[in-house]
């Protein structure tokens, strides 16, 4: 079994890599281990990379896109190089269209009772922190409760077909 760490920006993107990607990955003899970058010092993370560079270890860094500030993916990868002294390459860096909340959503099943009250559109490439938390609000769901239930009933299948960076990313790793 191999490692793959996997940088996050936030507590909950740890969170959906713990719950979510890593039970995907698991399956393949990929061990995720989620490394808050956001609130790290840049030392720290550049370190990491190294290490892992060194060691001859597997990482990736999932950056939202954030079209409102960067209007293209290739703007963005270079906005986390300059970040990170040119530390990693763009081949380590997967941007999430629009923004990891977009995956999370890309896997819900409508079909599952406790989630037939979410209205999940075909594709949630454009979804926002704010368009999912709207979406959300309708349901019986917070933030929280979700992340955990979406660790059992994450459906891989749809959320390929609704999202396309997330399938680039399954594919990236040969899972799909």
């Amino acid at each position: 079994m191999r490692n793959l760490f996997v940088f996050v920006e936030g507590k909950e993107d740890i969170i959906f890599v713990k719950n979510v990607i890593h039970n995907i990955f698991i399956k393949h003899s990929i061990n995720v281990i989620p490394i808050p970058y956001q609130k790290t010092r840049k030392h720290d993370v550049i370190n990491h990379i190294k290490t892992s560079k060194a060691k001859n270890q597997d990482y990736v860094l999932l950056s939202d896109l954030d079209s409102h500030t960067f209007p293209c993916i290739t703007s963005r990868k270079d906005q986390r190089i300059r970040e990170l002294d040119g530390e990693i390459t763009p081949d380590k860096i997967i941007i999430v269209v629009e923004e990891l909340e977009s995956w999370c959503l890309a896997g819900i099943d409508t079909d599952i009772e406790e989630y037939s009250d979410f209205a999940v559109p075909e594709s949630t490439d454009d979804i926002t922190k704010e368009d999912f938390d709207e979406i959300l609000s309708k349901t019986s769901f917070n933030k929280n409760k979700l992340l955990n239930y979406l660790s059992f009933n994450f459906s891989v299948g749809l959320a390929i077909e609704r999202n396309k960076s997330f399938k680039y990313f399954l594919e990236k790793y040969g899972i799909f």
